[in-house]
């Protein structure tokens, strides 16, 4: 059999709890298990009978003082602790409760700059970059260094020029004059100081050509009216040629008369050639502007103007006057000639010898002239 001792009188675990507040001794009835008893002794209580139990969480005590069984209080007496029970069986686990809101902390301040670290070792050199475009800045002149000691005296050679006649060809197209300069130094095998230019010693070479006399058709258009001194004719001449800056004196290509006023009696006869207003050779010379035909026709104005078709002229493919038909049928061009009458024309599209005799045209007729430089 068990037994629970109290101290200062522990009541019986099967009262404990059941008892109100404050009980007075008087009224407690306590009635032992089967086959057991109870003894009150020297303030003690003992239940014989009561199998072990736990000590209760909220034991009750007897104050001998008052006679009151109640809550234990300071002074009061209390049971002496019994044997600790098993253990029980582990309760099944909770369900786990919701996760808290996740709250976001303030930044801190940043902290201060730690030293700086050790200068790695330098990488490879990089290729060389394209050379960028040169500067236009051209910076200011240096000074001017100090003038060189004179030079020993050369020896005195002459300079030698001389002149010859070039015949027409590549080098100039109607001929001219060569020019040679060089030192009479005996260059080339020559004998040096010898007064002649020698061809080892000639340095330098240039070209004097003639310049070619200009031909052109006349922009303006006349009749077949003219007066017998050509006045009206050489003068569209002069001003078409001044007006395009051709510079040089103009006659027109033009006969009134059988034996007065004519190309060949009123023209310079030049060594020379024609040629129109771009370079085109015309003729090479005065010869070859008469024998029949042209190397090109004079197709083009003094302002470089192409113009092609009939050309008032009274002449002949030798420069002579065409008499057998004029405006007034004496071999005259006079002003007043009638629609009635007929002089010679020219076409300016030909070469041949139509350029100048080619057909007769009305005397009123509106057409153009020859201008050749005199």
């Amino acid at each position: 059999m068990s037994r629970a001792q109290l101290s200062h009188c522990l009541l019986a675990f099967a009262i404990a709890s059941a008892l109100p507040a404050a009980t007075i001794a008087q009224d407690v009835t306590v009635t032992p298990p089967p086959g057991g008893g109870f003894k009150v002794q020297g303030g003690n209580l003992t239940v014989s009978g009561l199998p072990g139990a736990v000590q209760q969480a909220n034991p009750l005590c007897y104050d001998p003082g008052t006679g009151v069984i109640g809550p234990c209080t300071p002074g009061s007496s209390v049971a002496h602790a019994g044997p600790t029970g098993a253990t029980g069986a582990t309760g099944a686990t909770g369900a786990m409760g919701a996760t808290g809101a996740g709250g976001t902390g303030s930044l801190g301040p940043t902290g201060p700059t730690g030293p700086a670290g050790v200068t790695g070792s330098g990488g490879a050199t990089g290729p060389t970059g394209a050379t960028g475009a040169g500067s236009t800045v051209v910076g200011p002149a240096g000074a001017t260094g100090p003038t060189g000691a004179t030079g020993s005296t050369g020896p005195d050679w002459k300079t030698l020029i001389i002149a010859t006649a070039e015949p027409s060809g590549a080098n100039c197209k109607f001929g001219g004059q060569k020019i040679q300069v060089g030192l009479d130094n005996g260059d080339g095998g020559g004998s040096a100081s010898d007064g002649v230019l020698q061809a080892g010693e000639v340095d330098s070479t240039a070209y004097i050509c003639n310049p070619a006399k200009r031909v052109f058709v006349t922009a303006t258009l006349l009749a077949g009216a003219f007066n017998t001194n050509h006045n009206k004719a050489d003068n569209t001449c002069q001003t078409e040629a001044d007006g395009a800056h051709l510079g040089g004196s103009y006659l027109a290509w033009f006969s009134s008369s059988p034996t007065t006023s004519s190309p060949t009696t009123r023209f310079t006869r030049p060594t020379v050639g024609y040629v129109l207003v771009d370079g085109t050779v015309v003729a090479t010379s005065w010869k070859d502007l008469t024998n029949g035909g042209l190397r090109h026709a004079i197709n083009e104005t003094a302002a470089g103007a192409t113009v092609t078709g009939a050309v008032w002229t009274g002449t002949n493919t030798d420069g002579t006057p065409e008499a057998t038909e004029s405006c007034n049928g004496t071999g005259q061009w006079f002003t007043g000639a009638g629609a009635g009458r007929t002089g010679v024309a020219g076409d300016s599209s030909s070469a041949a010898a139509a350029w100048t005799d080619n057909a007769g045209q009305t005397c009123n007729t509106q057409l153009p002239i020859y201008c050749f430089e005199q």
